[in-house]
């Protein structure tokens, strides 16, 4: 990651920077944000984002005092042992329920943001004011979603770097479990090709919430360990309930629109 380094200690032209960046994240939503962006909104970000994909520690970035060749030179990633302040150290026990909900989470955004990415094509470059009111519910829709997403993505990041949940993870997870659910009411609005999309993530959703009620984690494991009675399996099945209807809803709705051809 020589480039990172040359591009964090020069004077960080924006443009070549998300280049950069480019090579090394794979959350393809993420550079787009940046190719997009602009120096003004998101140079420091970038920055902040470069120094993460060589390992600096978050506190070493965000108490910087000297410069970047300084941090470079005299700062590598420290060990979870080595890692202080405010977090709490995770636990064997710990890792399948709170790393693989962030990431299941993490994914059915990245799903409902590329769903919103689908209407605002489908919508097309028409500016009467029907679509321009569609095409802005859409995106005031996506905003916190990318917002979200981009926060459990460097949660993630933080635990596999350090080796430490970061103390907003839980938060995060809580915050997210309502902005990730389908939307119901809408569902005769979308395409032939987003209906059978859909159908196949709330599949896939059915199965890992019924995973956590008999295993306490979204992956089948070799011995069953349910979740004991209490607010949070009620409310496990509940969403359970709510993702088999909106399944049932959506394979009615294919079965009458495949009859009707």
């Amino acid at each position: 990651m020589e480039d990172i380094k040359n591009w964090l200690t020069s004077e960080m032209d924006y443009f070549q920077g998300v280049e950069i960046f480019a090579k090394y994240c794979p959350n393809k939503i993420f550079v787009r944000n940046f190719q997009r962006g602009n120096v003004k909104m998101h140079g420091k970000k970038l920055e902040y984002e470069m120094k993460r994909l060589l390992k600096i520690p978050l506190t070493a970035i965000t108490n910087q005092t000297c410069s970047n060749q300084q941090l470079i030179n005299q700062l590598k990633a420290p060990s979870p042992l080595e890692r202080a302040g405010g977090e709490a150290q995770i636990t064997k026990s710990a890792i399948p329920t709170i790393v693989s909900q962030a990431k299941e989470l993490r994914n059915d955004l990245y799903k409902n943001i590329a769903l919103i990415h689908n209407q605002l094509y489908d919508l097309g470059e028409e500016n009467d004011d029907k679509t321009v009111s569609k095409r802005k519910t859409l995106l005031d829709k996506r905003i916190p979603l990318i917002e979200k997403h981009e926060q459990i993505y460097q949660a993630i990041e933080e635990y596999y770097l350090t080796g430490y949940i970061p103390d907003n993870l839980k938060t995060l997870l809580s915050e997210n479990q309502t902005v990730t659910t389908e939307e119901t009411t809408n569902y005769e609005t979308l395409s032939d090709i987003e209906l059978v999309k859909t159908k196949n993530r709330l599949a896939s959703r059915i199965t890992k919430q019924k995973n956590l009620l008999k295993f306490q984690t979204f992956t089948a494991q070799k011995e069953a360990n349910p979740m004991p009675e209490s607010p949070k399996r009620k409310e496990a099945e509940q969403k359970l309930k709510e993702l088999t209807a909106d399944y049932k809803k959506i394979t009615q709705l294919i079965k009458t629109r495949t009859n009707a051809i």
